[in-house]
């Protein structure tokens, strides 16, 4: 990538990083995507020490019914989840329970199929108010 694209995209970046903050304080906004930044990072980091410790043993899929391969692990795996949060505690000091990791939070929102909060612009809410 030349230096002069290298800085076309910074610029774009910087403003797609205004756009997202619109009325929120700089610095509010940086302690807030440095939160997000941080939970990918321990979350990545995790599954994939989970991938490595589980060996062959770490599912390749998901089914519909979860949304990380750890989830189904798990779920497959009860009795045998306190020696693995053990020895996960042990290999990367802490343990993320399948439903906080990064993964799921890019799930379709269960909203999404019932046509809530598409609208004619962009981020126009279109369902009923609660």
């Amino acid at each position: 990538m030349t230096e002069e694209k290298q800085k076309q995209l910074g610029k774009t970046l910087w403003a797609i990083a205004d756009q997202l903050r619109g009325a929120m304080d700089a610095d509010d906004f940086r302690d807030y995507m440095l939160s997000f930044l941080f939970l990918r990072y321990l979350s990545d980091n995790y599954e994939a020490a989970a991938k490595k410790e589980l060996g062959a043993d770490y599912p390749a899929q998901t089914d519909a019914s979860v949304s990380t391969p750890l989830q189904l692990w798990y779920e497959a795996n009860l009795n045998d989840v306190p020696a693995f949060e053990k020895l996960m505690r042990r290999k990367v000091q802490y343990v993320i329970q399948p439903q906080h990791l990064w993964n799921i939070r890019r799930r379709p929102s269960p909203c999404s199929d019932k046509g809530i909060g598409r609208g004619q612009n962009p981020g126009q809410f279109t369902g009923s108010s609660p």
